[in-house]
């Protein structure tokens, strides 16, 4: 199963876990089929989880959204912040793209600035982008008429005949990019040579982006998916730290010995399979409510007053939860802290939700 596609299948057996009934305010909220290929143009921010989702019409707001493969084929007027395994951006968007995924491909025309962090990264030659653009990938195939600075990593670059660019082009690798004949660049045209260890740090930086996109979607839709079910799980993180983290240490430590007893009895199997699925939800679950608890604790350290979360919010902890993710040894522990913490948590609403 495919890395991006985690956070969405977590999510999407956690809605149905909590049986709490979506709220939508001021946003709306698309989730498995609703997600597929709506057609009425929606005058509110859009908020989408979907396998396979494809998005045709005029969204008058921003669009957040994670999913295995994710179209966007409808003008969106504010923001396009997505994520996902294959992701492709073929109509208008008014505002900034942020993207991350494994290959990224972009015909969208008006956009404004273009964030994008991916393996494979197309901009076909439809693309228009009126601000900067700020590529890093692998492999990454620059078309379109830019009215900003271009600034890109990658191993293999080409800018394609027919590109313009009416600021700076500005690469940064251990190859130069391939410009082919025909490129108009009114502005600069500068490469700076990485050795291998600045390679490895800018690997590592991309790692550190496009986990804080991936995380980040997926706990933004838990927190507006689940209002009801997420504010329970913050209250009783806060109440019964102890008990949650007690918990979440005792379902770890009982999984391999009860595995192994479910494996040396036939009728054990088919209950090994199914213990084994609801750990791995609760599991990667758990890693997407360790950045809501996360930003509950940042939030009511720098807030004197019980604040409702927001996206900005949970942009902040995200942010600050990947950072020290990245800090060796220490980052480790408090990752394995913060989401032992996380899954005892969601054991203990998860229960009282079934007995209340």
């Amino acid at each position: 199963m495919p890395v991006l596609k985690l956070p969405l299948v977590a999510l999407v057996m956690m809605i149905s876990l909590a049986v709490t009934p979506l709220v939508a305010s001021a946003a709306t909220f698309l989730l498995d089929e609703d997600a597929i290929s709506p057609t009425a143009a929606i005058e509110d921010d859009v908020y989408v989880a979907g396998n396979e989702v494809l998005l045709e019409q005029l969204i008058n707001g921003d669009l957040i959204g994670v999913g295995q493969n994710v179209m966007v084929a409808g003008q969106i007027s504010e923001d396009v912040i997505i994520a996902g395994n294959t992701l492709q951006l073929r109509g208008i968007v008014d505002d900034d793209i942020i993207a991350a995924g494994n290959t990224i491909t972009v015909a969208s025309g008006g956009s404004d600035d273009l964030f994008l962090a991916g393996n494979h990264i197309t901009v076909t030659p439809e693309a228009i982008v009126n601000g900067d653009a700020y590529l890093a990938g692998q492999r990454i195939q620059l078309g379109g008429t830019f009215r900003g600075d271009v600034r890109l990593r990658g191993q293999q670059v080409v800018v394609a005949a027919g590109t313009s660019i009416a600021g700076d082009l500005l690469s940064y690798g251990g190859v130069e990019p391939t410009i082919e004949e025909g490129v108009s660049i009114a502005g600069q045209t500068r490469h700076h040579f990485t050795d291998d260890v600045q390679a490895s740090r800018r690997v590592a930086i991309m790692a550190w982006i496009r986990s804080v996109v991936m995380w980040f979607v997926a706990a933004l839709l838990a927190l507006y998916l689940l209002p009801s079910f997420t504010r329970q799980v913050i209250q009783i993180a806060g109440q019964q730290s102890g008990a949650a983290i007690g918990l979440g240490l005792l379902a770890i430590a009982l999984l391999v010995p009860i595995s192994i007893f479910l494996i040396i009895t036939v009728i054990g199997i088919p209950l090994m399979a199914l213990l084994l699925s609801i750990i791995l939800t609760l599991l990667v679950a758990a890693l997407i409510y360790a950045n809501i608890l996360v930003t509950a604790l940042v939030i009511r350290r720098i807030t004197p007053t019980k604040t409702a979360l927001t996206w900005h919010h949970l942009l902040l902890g995200t942010v600050i939860y990947k950072t020290l993710q990245f800090i060796p040894i220490i980052g480790f522990f408090v990752a394995a802290i913060v989401t032992v913490w996380a899954l005892g948590t969601l054991a203990l609403v998860l229960g009282k939700r079934l007995h209340g």
